[in-house]
């Protein structure tokens, strides 16, 4: 197959088999999703091949095998729909906005599995994940106050069989950040789910 980025679609990105060191940097770029588990034969091809590659370019590569493109899952919201931690809410209000958001996570969850190889994550196999909130005002906020609904969200997802558990054995860490604004009436949250491995040099 000849390397025409414009005629390919994310399928011939998966079946291309690169040759040399621009198809590699060519199909990491465009294979994101299902190339980076075959980083390591790249890498064993520019040695092989005895192939000169830049510093940065071999850096690139490292911590593309260490650090897989994120799956991503992406809710919006009204306020209604949300629990921030400053608010004031009676107790079955809350379970009941809890549920719905545990319930609405699961369902996209196991949509997602379907998509994945190597799931779910697990002790041997554990991830972060960074919740981005997109608000729909310029409004200053602090964007950890909302980890009551991604902490449904994720409890969702633990639902779903994304993980084995959310424990810090296995979420190692939980980043929270401010988006951008959203664009419409509502919030909207994005979960980016990445493995996370221990370098190797």
């Amino acid at each position: 197959m000849t390397c025409r980025s414009d005629d390919m679609d994310w399928i011939d990105w998966a079946l291309f088999e690169p040759k040399n060191k621009k198809d590699i940097v060519s199909k990491i770029e465009n294979d994101g999703y299902t190339y980076p588990h075959l980083v390591i034969t790249a890498l064993q091809h520019i040695k092989s091949a005895q192939i000169q590659i830049r510093q940065d370019d071999w850096w690139r590569l490292m911590r593309i095998e260490n650090m897989k493109e994120p799956i991503i899952l992406e809710f919006e919201l009204n306020r209604k729909q949300m629990i921030s931690a400053n608010d004031r809410m009676h107790f079955q209000k809350k379970a009941k906005i809890t549920k719905f958001l545990r319930e609405l996570a699961k369902y996209e969850g196991l949509n997602t599995l379907k998509d994945y190889f190597g799931l779910p994550f697990s002790e041997e196999k554990q991830c972060f994940a960074q919740v981005l909130i997109f608000s729909p005002t310029a409004r200053i906020y602090d964007p950890p106050n909302w980890s009551p609904t991604s902490k449904a969200l994720l409890d969702g997802l633990t639902d779903a069989g994304f993980w084995t558990d959310d424990n810090y054995n296995i979420v190692k860490h939980t980043i929270f950040s401010h988006g951008g604004i959203s664009g419409t009436k509502n919030y909207k949250i994005k979960l980016l789910i990445r493995e996370v491995r221990e370098w190797k040099m």
